[in-house]
């Protein structure tokens, strides 16, 4: 499987690929839906040929000179290759990433980019622990439960097997796929590279990121997390712009409102009898057996 830069056309609904000079990556927003999900396999040429040799030979990490040669491997002029950067390509580097090696170039490409915008969020979620992990670990069932209860039209769907590849949307203003880089549901680690659509007030805004999201559990009551979100702005001016307070701001406070429709999702079903829920709603019969797991799990 290989990650593409994408784009979407203004005249069709196809993805074109494009080098990352918009905004920000929609994909952050869907991420908290559980963090969404990345392209499918294209054979283009490889885009981020000296962002991906540079940053791993100023980083320290062993690479293909036949691949890499020296005009490539060279820093790239204002890319500080400082302990923040160089430590998630350290840490990537060593969990083996899955599937192709196109796709680590993507990926180290991306973290190779001149410029980059972190987002950081840390919050508490009045969920079970037990609830959390089964409907991260089913998550086209806790779209549908978080639509049930909040009227909402999200959309999450598996491409792959493993449940590590996925898509999904929020209707017609949030639209994002991703890959599982490291990490798992009981690891209470997981990092996501993909690529998103969002539409904010006005503005429609799309391209790839990178989210690394962190949990614990006190009691088995309440989640405590900590998500960061590492986007790629294409220039000097679209950096400054996602640096800004007030950009910042607007970007968490979408996060912030899908996590509050999870909340709100997981309250009302734990006050909703299993009977009401089967009766009122429909249900394919595999989303039957997994609200009965998840009911009859000990709280």
């Amino acid at each position: 499987m290989v990650f593409n830069l994408m784009t979407l056309s203004p005249r069709s609904n196809n993805l074109k690929f494009f080098r990352p000079t918009r905004l920000f990556s929609g994909f952050i927003l869907a991420t908290a839906l559980f963090l969404p999900i990345i392209s499918r396999s294209y054979s283009s040429p490889f885009k981020l040929h000296r962002e991906y040799c540079s940053v791993l030979a100023n980083c320290g990490i062993t690479y293909d000179k036949d691949f890499c040669p020296d005009s490539l491997s060279a820093a790239i002029q204002g890319v500080d290759y400082d302990s923040l950067r160089c430590s998630e390509v350290q840490r990537l580097s060593q969990s083996r990433i899955p599937y192709s090696e196109g796709l680590k170039r993507k990926v180290f490409g991306f973290l190779g980019n001149k410029y980059r915008v972190e987002y950081n969020i840390s919050d508490t979620l009045p969920v079970k622990l037990y609830q959390f992990e089964f409907l991260l670990d089913h998550l086209p069932l806790t779209a549908k439960i978080i639509n049930v209860f909040q009227k909402t039209k999200y959309t999450i769907e598996y491409k792959s097997k493993n449940k590590k590849y996925w898509k999904g949307n929020k209707g017609k203003n949030l639209y994002g796929e991703a890959i599982l880089l490291t990490g798992g549901i009981y690891k209470k680690h997981l990092t996501y590279f993909g690529f998103g659509v969002v539409k904010i007030i006005k503005w429609k805004i799309f391209g790839p990121g990178l989210i690394a999201f962190n949990y614990t559990s006190k009691n088995g009551n309440i989640i405590s997390y900590d998500m960061r979100v590492l986007v790629v702005p294409g220039n000097k001016v679209l950096n400054i712009i996602m640096k800004m307070s007030l950009f910042k701001k607007i970007v968490i406070s979408v996060i912030l409102d899908i996590f509050k429709d999870i909340t709100n999702a997981a309250n009302e079903f734990n006050n909703t009898p299993l009977e009401e829920l089967l009766e009122k709603y429909t249900w394919t019969q595999e989303e039957k057996e997994q609200l009965q797991i998840l009911f009859h799990t000990p709280k």
